[in-house]
């Protein structure tokens, strides 16, 4: 099985369904509250995590911050609903490429890529839930 192909599949399923896919401002905060049915819960003592239906981030965090975590939890709870058996090393960096994804769709994001937006810091001007290092990272996995 090839993970990366998987995850990518799994964002892509889930960004689709929430009509979450196509915006640059798709934020999976709403992805988890209202498709998932998940609560976000902020915390001053838990780092990013997934109990149960809750997804806890660190209290005060940035917009960006938060985004990237919850969309890394998603990707966990996303991993484990599609059964797939994963060692926990597998499971962190799948739900790291899906998060990613959700962040930065991968049809959107080439859309614009395509376009002539080729500079990170002005791909990040127009994905305003991304860093320039989640940018870079997601060019790449894409082959951009």
């Amino acid at each position: 099985m090839d993970l990366w192909k998987t995850a990518e599949a799994i964002a892509a399923e889930a960004s689709r369904d929430s009509g979450l896919d196509d915006r640059p401002n798709a934020d999976p905060s709403v992805l988890a509250v209202a498709y998932l049915g998940l609560r976000l819960v902020p915390s001053k003592t838990l780092g990013p995590c997934l109990i149960e239906d809750r997804i806890y981030y660190p209290r005060g965090s940035s917009e960006t911050l938060i985004a990237y975590a919850v969309a890394h939890e998603v990707g966990h709870f996303l991993a484990r609903e599609s059964r797939l058996r994963l060692s926990h090393a597998d499971e962190e960096a799948v739900a790291s490429r899906i998060g990613a994804a959700l962040i930065l769709p991968r049809r959107a994001l080439l859309r614009d890529f395509r376009a002539g937006t080729r500079a990170v810091d002005d791909l990040v001007g127009l994905w305003p839930l991304s860093t320039a290092r989640i940018m870079q990272r997601r060019l790449v996995e894409l082959d951009a």
